[in-house]
């Protein structure tokens, strides 16, 4: 669901609630990770905890 949420939150253009929900998913359940959103996630906006580039 974290995945999903932080979708969302990407279309929507919020990208730091975006952040805030992938890495709840990170920290939850890894295996539900899109690794390439991440890369686009950093596209628009940089990791603020500097984990993804």
């Amino acid at each position: 669901g974290w995945m999903k949420r932080s979708q969302v939150a990407f279309y929507q253009e919020k990208y730091e609630l975006a952040w805030t929900y992938f890495h709840e998913c990170r920290t939850l359940d890894i295996l539900q990770m899109d690794l390439n959103f991440g890369s686009q996630l950093a596209e628009k906006m940089p990791d603020p905890k500097g984990i993804f580039k």
